[in-house]
């Protein structure tokens, strides 16, 4: 039986909140040997695999990179997400709310990297959104194979990019 959880609870257990993993970690392990498998909204992939690479990590460009890995990973381990978000914009008049969510508060993670490394609040938000649609591009253009990268190589390739991108950005 395949049941969805909020994602909250996969949150305490993957990054540790100290009042709550245990719990979280014993209860989802009571499940799974029960024979269920949490499901998690691909709303949520996104923003998850973002934070979970850039966790712990200062400030600033190192931030960014983590996230920008982070982007692609879950852009190749979901690709029919990925060309949803990255299509035509579906969320015409607050259509899909979760979507949005989702993409600010990933967006959020990159914002506060160009905000750590001294940009002002308003210049961040154009570097962000800049930075954001260029790593889009590039990772499309991976999982089309245009740009052909191997699957070995593709972090380094990403952090790489990022980092590139980071740099012509500040």
């Amino acid at each position: 039986m395949q049941i969805y959880l909020d994602s909250v609870i996969c949150i305490y257990a993957v990054e540790g909140a100290p009042s709550f993993q245990a719990s979280a970690r014993a209860r989802l392990a009571t499940m799974q040997a029960a024979g269920d498998q949490p499901a998690i909204s691909d709303l949520t992939w996104l923003e998850r695999r973002v934070k979970q690479h850039s966790v712990g990590k200062p400030p600033g460009e190192e931030k960014l990179v983590a996230g920008g890995v982070g982007f692609f990973l879950c852009a190749r381990d979901h690709p029919n997400m990925f060309a949803l978000m990255a299509g035509p914009r579906l969320n015409v008049e607050g259509a899909f709310p979760g979507l949005e969510a989702a993409m600010a508060d990933t967006m959020a993670v990159f914002y506060g990297s160009f905000v750590g490394s001294g940009l002002n609040p308003g210049l961040a938000r154009v570097r962000t959104g800049l930075f954001i649609s260029a790593l889009q591009g590039v990772t499309t253009q991976i999982l089309h194979g245009r740009l052909r990268v191997s699957r070995t190589k593709a972090k380094d390739f990403i952090a790489d990019t990022c980092r590139r991108l980071f740099d012509g950005l500040r």
